[in-house]
Parts: structure tokens; C-alpha cells; sequence
């Protein structure tokens, strides 16, 4: 079984995000904005060859790879690609994925993808590092897996101005209720700790040195 949707239709020029780090020190990392720019389909992909002049480019089979640009120039890219085009290929990658435990089956599948997803939908941890303006939340439980405080904050917290949120449908607020988890907890108390300390430290350095 392979996973299609991250492969199967491309639109050239729409603007996409990383989901991996292609080149860290060229800032081309999970949560960069780039833009498709071309589609290299399969050898035997006559269908996707005979569309790749199209914007919208249907594929049967994973393409070798896919050539973006960069949405912004940074001093990286400009020194790498000199008077250049900041285009690089994005390849394919595939891995074994278990099902969930409460699917009720062992069993495991291989997903292809290309690591780049919908510039407009991002999970709670992708969205991590970006100070959104505006943004629509989806508090609803996934169908596999659990919903939890911590996702929920993570969600609410890299937006600006609470003006700015919406909630996309209706949602089971039990999820407030949940009990944050013990391991976090201590792990807040011991950033507050070092807080503290450091505090001190900065304020005996500042009396010494008066």
C-alpha cells in the first residue's frame, strides 16, 4: 500500500512547506516555504510526461523528484547559488508505517512521499517556529491516535492576537479536562528553577562588578 496524496497531483507554482531537512544550512528545513517550480515524473509514467507542461500535474507512479525554489532569498543561498535560480530537488522517500495499536492488527504498510505538504494545513507540531498572523484550528479528535493539552497549546500559542483564531467545527471540549502530562509538568518546574538561578547569578555578577 503506498500513500498517494503528497505525490499523486502537483500544482506547479503553488507554494508548499518542508516536512524534513533538505539543507539545514541553506535554511531549506522542515517549515520552509518553497515554491514548485517543476515535476520530474517516473520513467514509466507516460501520463505524468505527457502532463508536465500542465500546472496541475497528474502522476501514476511517485515522480524522481521535484524541483522547488526558495519563497525568500537569504544570504545562504545567495552565496550557494550565485546570480542562479535558488532551485534544488525535493526526491521521494518511502517507510514502513506500523497501524495504530488500536486498529487492532499488527500489520504495517510502505507510504511513499514527497516531504512537502499544503502551504494552508500544518499538524500542531509543524506549526512550531511560526508566528502566524491568522489561522483555523482543528480541535476535533483524530480519528487514530489521542488529542491532548499539549497539542492544544502548541495550536493556540504560535498565533499572534486571539482575534485572529478560528475554530473549524464543532469539538468535544472534554478536551480541556484532560490532565496535563506529569512528565511536562516537572519539566516546567525545572525550567522555573533554572530561571531563578540564573537571576541570581546575574544579580551577584552586576553587585561584583559595581
Amino acid at each position: 500500500m503506498e500513500m498517494l496524496a503528497t505525490w499523486a497531483m502537483l500544482c506547479v507554482g503553488a507554494v508548499v512547506v518542508m516536512t524534513t531537512n533538505i539543507a539545514v544550512e541553506l535554511r531549506v528545513a522542515n517549515g520552509t516555504k518553497v515554491i514548485i517550480r517543476e515535476v520530474v515524473p517516473h520513467p514509466n509514467d507516460i501520463h505524468g510526461w505527457n502532463q508536465i507542461q500542465n500546472q496541475v500535474v497528474r502522476l501514476s507512479q511517485p515522480p524522481i523528484c521535484i524541483f522547488v525554489e526558495l519563497t525568500e532569498a537569504n544570504e545562504w543561498s545567495r552565496e550557494f547559488h550565485q546570480g542562479k535560480p535558488r532551485c534544488f530537488p525535493v526526491m521521494w522517500h518511502s517507510e514502513r508505517v506500523k497501524l495504530p495499536k488500536d486498529s487492532g492488527t499488527e500489520r504495517s504498510f510502505v507510504c511513499t512521499q514527497i516531504p512537502l505538504t499544503s502551504v494552508f494545513s500544518l499538524s500542531d507540531h509543524k506549526v512550531q517556529g511560526k508566528g502566524l498572523w491568522n489561522s483555523i484550528l482543528d480541535l476535533h479528535r483524530p480519528p487514530t491516535g489521542s488529542f491532548k493539552t499539549e497539542n492544544l497549546y502548541v495550536m493556540l500559542s504560535w498565533t499572534s492576537n486571539w482575534e485572529d483564531v478560528a475554530i473549524l467545527r464543532p469539538f468535544d471540549d472534554r478536551i480541556f479536562n484532560v490532565q496535563p502530562n506529569e512528565k511536562l509538568l516537572r519539566y516546567d518546574i525545572y525550567l522555573e528553577d533554572q530561571d531563578r538561578m540564573t537571576q541570581q547569578i546575574y544579580e551577584g555578577e552586576m553587585r561584583m562588578s559595581m
